[in-house]
């Protein structure tokens, strides 16, 4: 998950990124700015922070920093003088191995804020899909729920926005994240599913579906005309779970369907993300096996590891319930309820307005 590092320095609120080379970087100077730019992602996670990315050649005993303008010398008279001004007191704590998958496993509505910085990243896998996705044509984006479908999504209409006109289309209500989100993104339209089958479209550049198994057939079918018909000029990622149903009106298979024709007629490119990631195991595993109860849990995840994550009450009434999650809320936990049904109500509707996040 975290970039590869050859040497860290930690010192009193300023990190020195080492690259060793043992030639001059010649040709692969464009890798390692993206190697350099990787890491920046994991420093932007941290606050107040100096960073030095530096790059020794150890043929010509030659240090290069590295910053957005490309690589210039540096002396090793600047590098002792930081190493001494910068040292520090205590023993140095090492961040980046300190770093839990919470810290950058970012939720952009929940954490709009922070998503907006860019203290987020996408593992090597989900940042390869994101640039073939960023050119024009028709892509599919299938995986489980806790994948990173959805801040692929996210994370190219942040990218994409500074060039191209975006419509986002995902399930449920709109919420103040997504106001705050077109503020930041002025290219950037955030729509409910339920407002898709109405809207005039012609106008965007880009199209990002977040849930597309969730669509109803006018939308479903409003959607694969119109991406089939302007494919090669504009960008039209979708992303669905086959498997994942709320509710009876869900069509994973459908959607499946209809990726799998445009696939075999060669008018789309599919990706698909076989792997969850959750920053706290033991509930995944306990969600996991609550939709399947014939699967069996993890060998590294007991049920003892489940019970200090994962605490069941019932109650009769939702108006029972009311003051229990008050009081969880009000010791800082974060209350969150299923992504509400376009169409249809459902007994965890009542919840909605205590609701911080969605499923």
């Amino acid at each position: 998950m975290i970039p590869d590092f050859d040497a860290l320095w930690f010192g009193d609120g300023v990190v020195i990124n080492l690259d060793l080379k043992h030639e001059k970087i010649g040709e692969m100077e464009e890798k390692l700015r993206n190697k350099f730019e990787k890491q920046a992602g994991v420093f932007n996670l941290f606050e107040n922070l100096e960073i030095l990315q530096l790059v020794y050649i150890a043929s010509e005993r030659k240090l290069l920093q590295y910053s957005k303008l490309g690589f210039t010398s540096f002396s090793f008279k600047t590098l002792s003088e930081k190493l001494r001004k910068f040292a520090a007191v205590d023993n140095p704590k090492n961040i980046i191995a300190a770093i839990e998958p919470s810290d950058y496993l970012v939720s952009p509505i929940s954490n709009v804020e922070k998503f907006l910085q860019g203290r987020y990243w996408l593992t090597p896998d989900q940042e390869a899909i994101a640039e073939k996705c960023s050119q024009n044509g028709l892509y599919a984006v299938r995986g489980p729920a806790g994948s990173g479908k959805s801040l692929i999504a996210y994370d190219l209409a942040r990218r994409l926005s500074e060039t191209k006109k975006i419509l986002f289309v995902f399930s449920g209500s709109l919420r103040p994240a997504h106001t705050r989100l077109e503020q930041e993104l002025p290219n950037a339209s955030f729509i409910s599913a339920k407002s898709f089958k109405e809207m005039d479209i012609d106008g965007f550049d880009c199209i990002l579906v977040d849930e597309a198994q969730r669509l109803y057939a006018k939308e479903r079918i409003k959607l694969v005309t119109w991406a089939e018909a302007h494919l090669k000029d504009h960008t039209i990622v979708v992303f669905y779970d086959v498997n994942q149903a709320l509710g009876r009106k869900d069509a994973g298979n459908l959607m499946n369907s209809v990726v799998n024709s445009w696939i075999h007629r060669k008018l789309a490119v599919q990706f698909v993300l076989n792997k969850g990631l959750r920053s706290n195991p033991s509930i995944h595993a306990f969600v996991r096996e609550l939709f399947a109860l014939e699967k069996k849990p993890p060998l590294d995840v007991g049920i003892d590891d489940m019970l200090k994550s994962v605490e069941v009450r019932y109650f009769s009434t939702h108006q029972a319930a009311f003051y229990w999650i008050e009081n969880r809320i009000n010791q800082g936990y974060q209350f969150i309820v299923p992504t509400p049904s376009t169409y249809n109500k459902s007994s965890s509707d009542a919840f909605s307005e205590k609701s911080t996040d969605c499923l």
